[in-house]
């Protein structure tokens, strides 16, 4: 499978993040902040399980199409974690520059989250990263954590009380593809053991 060039990943972790910065800057202008950072959120958690599920779908599924995202899966990764910081963003910014006070919660949330990303990106930065045991370990719990943070935050908008809005499909369609993600990887684990023990019996 041919390597991600720095100059490819660099690109494409560009492009999400540009277009998350085009999105909250549509978002503010039309319906405000709020909207914003639920339209840029709503279009990371898309481009998290894209990449989350790559490499397992292309290992289970080898076509073109899915041998192309495994091979854009490091500059797909960046590109989420180039579209969440948009989100802190919308989220922290808007109480610098407005009388509204930004809750601590909010804050510990953000500054937590923006270490996560900051070691994810890190893990995906170098192939030596990326290669060693290390560097694969960070990432998964960097994953994680992001899976775990999405599937919170579409079931709080799912069972929470809350108004109807443009989203509410939305977070069901994210709930149900996070779902997918956790069985296409759980079954390319089970393949690849299974494939590891048949050599091992050869």
């Amino acid at each position: 499978m041919p390597v991600l060039t720095p100059g490819r990943k660099l690109t494409i972790a560009l492009a999400g993040t540009s277009l998350a910065l085009c999105l909250a800057a549509g978002g503010f202008i039309f319906q405000g902040g709020g909207f914003a950072a639920r339209l840029v959120l709503a279009a990371s958690s898309l481009a998290f399980v894209i990449a989350y599920v790559a490499k397992p779908l292309c290992r289970l599924l080898p076509t073109d199409a899915t041998r192309a995202l495994a091979r854009e899966s490091v500059g797909l990764t960046q590109a989420f974690a180039g579209m969440y910081a948009v989100f802190l963003g919308c989220i922290v910014l808007p109480g610098f520059f407005t009388d509204n006070v930004v809750s601590l919660p909010t804050l510990a949330f953000a500054a937590f989250s923006a270490l996560i990303l900051a070691v994810m990106v890190f893990g995906t930065s170098t192939k030596r990263a990326l290669g060693s045991v290390a560097g694969r370990a960070i990432l998964g719990l960097s994953n994680a954590y992001f899976w775990c943070a999405f599937a919170a935050s579409d079931l709080e908008h799912l069972v929470g009380p809350h108004r109807a809005t443009v989203f509410d499909t939305f977070y069901e369609v994210s709930l149900g593809l996070l779902v997918l993600t956790l069985f296409v990887r759980f079954a390319d684990t089970f393949a690849e053991r299974r494939r590891m023990r048949m050599a091992e019996a050869h």
